[in-house]
């Protein structure tokens, strides 16, 4: 997924925060085997992103495997020279966005929740990343009801807008939604306001 400006490339990083605040124990074999990947000189071109925890014996020691990659080059891309660090940084973000389900599930369905919950559309994330799982989909669209629609929701925005901008497209998520303008957190901040307009 190209990203055409600074603030596409800022919203893409809003969402990698809030994966990269996982408290992750480092040890001392990880930080030299980051450094070890990372060593290159002023070329961008050389970086790579370490690649996904295939097939791991233990999925969760997996999953954190790969949160530590992230976090280690994310830090290091921030230590790179001010001359090519925004393009490292894109090309951080295009990766991240582009990690097919099937080889990391764990990791992938972790970057996805984050990009809806930032309110990008759930079709368009699933497809970016492969996920064609129906169970799978309908957690991403819970995950973007729980996050921007309640927003919209405060907002007074309809339930139909709110899920044609999110991508909303199965019932169980759009009857969640439904019930998030009945009564919600929103429902609240929306009653608040019209009290505070008296």
């Amino acid at each position: 997924m190209p990203i055409t400006s600074y603030a596409e490339l800022d919203n893409q990083f809003q969402c990698v925060k809030k994966m990269l605040s996982l408290k992750v124990n480092l040890d001392a074999d990880d930080h030299r085997i980051i450094q070890k990947i990372l060593h290159v000189g002023n070329s961008a071109e050389r970086w790579r992103v370490p690649p996904p925890t295939i097939r791991p014996k233990c999925s969760c020691r997996s999953l954190a495997n790969d949160f530590v990659k992230i976090k280690n080059l994310h830090s290091a891309i921030l230590a790179a020279p001010a001359e090519i660090a925004p393009q490292l940084l894109a090309a951080f973000g295009q990766t991240l966005c582009s990690i097919p389900y099937q080889t990391a599930p764990l990791l992938v369905v972790s970057i996805a929740q984050a990009r809806v919950k930032m309110a990008e559309g759930c079709h368009k994330v699933a497809k970016e990343h492969g996920i064609t799982d129906e169970l799978v989909q309908c957690g991403l669209e819970l995950s973007a009801v729980m996050g921007p629609s309640v927003k919209g929701v405060a907002d007074g925005q309809t339930c139909k807008t709110i899920a044609d901008a999110l991508e909303i497209l199965h019932s169980a998520p759009r009857l969640a939604l439904e019930m998030l303008t009945v009564k919600g957190p929103a429902v609240d901040c929306r009653r608040k306001r019209g009290r505070a307009k008296r």
